[in-house]
């Protein structure tokens, strides 16, 4: 139980380091690119609104951001094809 209760902590703390998300889509400005994400932050955080504050509603907040702009056409930059934003 306590090995368990360990390494899930562990997964916690790594999950916060470098989880900058980069996404890139070729088509679009860096303007564009950019009102996307705000959009879907705003998205998201309307739909994780009744979630009380905390890591699981930022780890929700931050996995909704993700899948808006992977909808939206957004992948991550591969090579020099386009140039990317982060969260």
């Amino acid at each position: 139980m306590k090995k368990a209760l360990f390494m899930l902590l562990i997964m916690v703390i790594f999950a916060g380091c470098g989880a900058n998300t980069y996404f890139c889509h070729p088509g679009r400005s860096q303007e564009q690119l950019q009102r996307d994400y705000r959009e879907c932050d705003y998205e998201a955080e309307k739909a994780a609104g009744s979630m009380s504050s905390g890591m699981s509603r930022g780890m929700r907040t931050g996995s909704l951001q993700v899948d808006c702009m992977r909808l939206r056409g957004y992948g991550s930059p591969k090579g020099n094809d386009c140039r990317g934003y982060s969260n």
